[in-house]
């Protein structure tokens, strides 16, 4: 398991163009004793398609119901990259066939990441977590997932905020 520095995924995403959304949710995560965590999961010299994502859900610490509390990426090279808590087995994964495509995709958030949900050109879904309020993923490239990138809660309880990175097609 490999992860890169966010200035590589500047880098990366400027040569090989890749659309970037904004993480979402929770910007000024409250104050405590530790610090919220930048993540990035990336692939390490390409934007290779991701090919697996996995996510665990958990109970949300205010009993709102479940949120995302770790989320795993395996990119058709075969590398993996994990973030949060990633702890037995999935609650929920998604398979990407050969070069399907997100055609829409929303992450869901208040406080925190609660929930992410997409379509896929093969009219497959992925929706764990809960809904709370939307945000699309307003720049998909060509459809390709590459990656994923965020903040994480102080104590590795789920994420603060979310944005996916997708391929640019090569003509833009």
């Amino acid at each position: 398991m490999t992860t890169i520095a966010p200035s590589q995924v500047t880098t990366l995403c400027r040569e090989f163009h890749c659309a970037k959304n904004t993480p979402v949710g929770n910007s000024e995560p409250p104050t405590t004793r530790s610090a919220a965590a930048k993540f990035t999961l990336m692939p390490k010299s390409q934007p290779v398609p991701v090919k697996t994502i996995r996510i665990w859900e958990v109970l949300l610490p205010d009993g709102r119901g479940d949120g995302i509390a770790g989320l795993s990426v395996i990119w058709t090279d075969d590398d993996e990259q994990r973030a949060g808590r990633c702890d037995g087995p999935a609650s929920k994964q998604f398979h990407f066939g050969t070069r399907e495509r997100i055609q829409i995709m929303y992450i869901y958030a208040e406080d925190r990441v609660d929930g992410l949900w997409f379509v896929t050109d093969a009219q497959k879904s992925l929706f764990p977590g809960k809904s709370s309020t939307r945000y699309e993923m307003g720049n998909l490239g060509d459809g390709t997932l590459v990656g994923f990138e965020g903040t994480l809660a102080a104590d590795e309880s789920g994420f603060l905020s979310l944005g996916a990175t997708f391929r640019r097609p090569v003509w833009s």
